[in-house]
């Protein structure tokens, strides 16, 4: 390409790293201004997002949406969010999510580019599941979390007790935001870690098993490590709280079958039962992780990815 491409990205949480990397890599100019950019990258489309897609949209700039999270976008799968149709491809980390997004009637064009949050390792197991590192479902920025997933947090950490005090693990909990606004509680022989939104994963690979949801479970998924999610059965939500524009998606029951991770710790009674499947091997989760998880990112293919819509 001999013009110098500028392009913007929405970038939530950091997440969409390796994407701008790949593109300045390519000799592309990352801008702070979308009004300056020839394409800009948003992690949605909601109504309040579409405003600006759209002005920008009119000025002649190209559309992308890249993920907002791990999990697949499924924004417009809630009353009051429909497909913003004048995106020229959405980009996803792998063919499952093109699946449960088609089957929540997004209309959108799709690229798989491949795992982009972290480096992929293989599953490996461990001899024990001793160490045992707990992240909960954390606030939002304004610092408020629905009652549903205080509640989740709770009943987890419910379960997780009684094998501390047995002796049985020896449990971290790796939280954000105040440990109180997660609905948790100090207690002894239990190790406290406040984090940041980041995506780090090194305290992920020193664990014998994580216990999250949402995008760090999908990471420690990526990361080889054995995982147990939570609350897997409770339909994906929006909103600060149940007073607060707060509502479930419309279709869960047309895609729950790929969405749900195969292990959920509130879903069986014998915690440590499951925790021993779990790290022996990954034969119960292998569909969900090449469906979800799928292959790693490759910053040249996502740039010719991008190319081929100029």
């Amino acid at each position: 390409m001999n013009k110098v491409v500028k392009f913007y990205f929405y970038n939530h949480q950091n997440k969409s790293l390796a994407m701008i990397n790949a593109l300045q890599a390519a000799g592309w100019e990352w801008t702070a201004q979308a009004g300056h950019a020839d394409m800009v990258f948003s992690d949605s489309d909601v109504p309040s997002r579409v405003r600006s897609l759209e002005s920008f949209r009119r000025r002649g700039k190209k559309i992308f949406i890249v993920p907002h999270a791990a999990r697949p976008n499924l924004f417009n799968d809630f009353e009051g969010y429909p497909s913003y149709l004048h995106v020229a491809a959405e980009f996803v980390a792998a063919a499952g999510h093109i699946e449960i997004q088609k089957r929540a009637g997004v209309r959108h064009n799709f690229e798989v580019i491949g795992w982009y949050l972290c480096p992929i390792q293989s599953f490996q197991p461990r001899p024990q599941a001793k160490k045992i590192l707990f992240a909960p479902i954390h606030p939002n920025g304004n610092l408020s979390l629905p009652q549903v997933d205080r509640q989740i947090n709770i009943d987890t950490f419910k379960r997780l007790l009684p094998l501390v005090e047995a002796g049985e693990i020896e449990l971290t909990v790796r939280f954000l935001r105040g440990l109180e606004r997660n609905g948790l509680w100090l207690v002894d022989g239990v190790t406290y870690i406040e984090a940041q939104p980041d995506q780090a994963y090194i305290q992920i690979d020193q664990a014998d098993r994580v216990v999250s949801h949402q995008t760090f479970a999908h990471i420690a998924v990526a990361r080889g490590v054995p995982t147990v999610m939570m609350g897997e059965s409770v339909p994906p939500r929006i909103g600060c709280d149940e007073r607060n524009n707060f509502q479930y998606i419309l279709h869960f029951d047309r895609y729950k079958d790929l969405l749900m991770f195969p292990l959920d710790i509130l879903a069986e009674d014998d915690t440590l039962a499951l925790f021993q499947r779990a790290i022996r091997d990954d034969c119960e989760i292998a569909d969900w992780r090449t469906r979800m998880i799928g292959e790693p990112f490759d910053p040249g293919g996502f740039v010719r990815t991008v190319e081929k819509y100029l």
